[in-house]
């Protein structure tokens, strides 16, 4: 099961992203997850999901390039929020294809497109098909394969907040990283691979038809007795901006 990230940043870099696309998004990556974490007559197994999310192949193009890492937090601030939406399109997601395609792209060693982010602050036209940045790589791998987020557009032209609003991406689940992980994997490590630590607190999550009902209250809070929400996130206000 392919899910996209999607990165509330708290960096430098990440604020004046969001600022330059005018989009709560700083980031995005491919999240591969296994098949049963959604249960159609259950909604999402949060066991099956929690464990997952320490573990799991996550594809992205950051500062070291286009790169396969294990767990969502490793690379990025702690605490930072991440939405996961579902990807639902007419179109059948061949999700072994798509993952050879990310893993022939992370061997090569394409690197990360610096001089694209200047690019597409001075609206230039014009593409460097040796280096990527994250929105644009989820653009290129997917609509490779028939599956285009964001339509009629050039994957150099695609922004991370193009991405969270596409009309084919649904709410999934919320958390948010903890620990700060080690380093870049290479896909041909195979299971020697550093493990990322993930909050194991209960994470937000929208409501929907699917789990009306089947959540306590205390499903939707830090889980420590406090009453507090996650930082940055308002159960009640999800930011539907991406469906307008």
């Amino acid at each position: 099961m392919l899910v996209v990230g999607c990165y509330r940043g708290k960096s430098l870099l990440s604020w004046k992203i969001k600022r330059e696309t005018n989009s709560p998004i700083s980031h995005v990556s491919i999240i591969q997850l296994p098949d049963d974490t959604l249960n159609p007559a259950d909604g999402v197994r949060v066991n099956v999901l929690y464990r997952a999310l320490e573990t799991c192949p996550v594809y992205e193009a950051w500062r070291e390039g286009v790169v396969c890492r294990r767990g969502i937090g490793d690379g990025h601030t702690p605490y930072t929020p991440i939405e996961l939406l579902r990807i639902e399109s007419s179109v059948r997601v061949p999700e072994a294809e798509i993952i050879r395609d990310l893993d022939r792209i992370v061997a090569a060693g394409t690197r990360y497109d610096w001089i694209g982010l200047l690019r597409y602050k001075l609206r230039i036209n014009r593409d460097n098909p040796d280096r990527m940045f994250c929105s644009e790589l989820l653009h290129h791998v997917l609509g490779t394969r028939g599956i285009f987020l964001v339509r009629r557009a050039e994957p150099h032209k695609v922004s991370p907040g193009d991405i969270y609003r596409s009309a084919l991406l649904r709410e999934l689940w919320t958390t948010y990283t903890e620990k700060r992980a080690a380093r870049p994997v290479n896909a041909s490590e195979g299971a020697a691979r550093p493990k990322t630590a993930v909050s194991r607190r209960p994470a937000l999550v929208y409501p929907s038809a699917t789990l009306a009902g089947a959540l306590s209250p205390a499903d939707t809070l830090t889980g420590d007795g406090s009453g507090r929400c996650l930082p940055d996130f308002d159960p009640f206000n999800p930011q539907k901006e991406r469906f307008a």
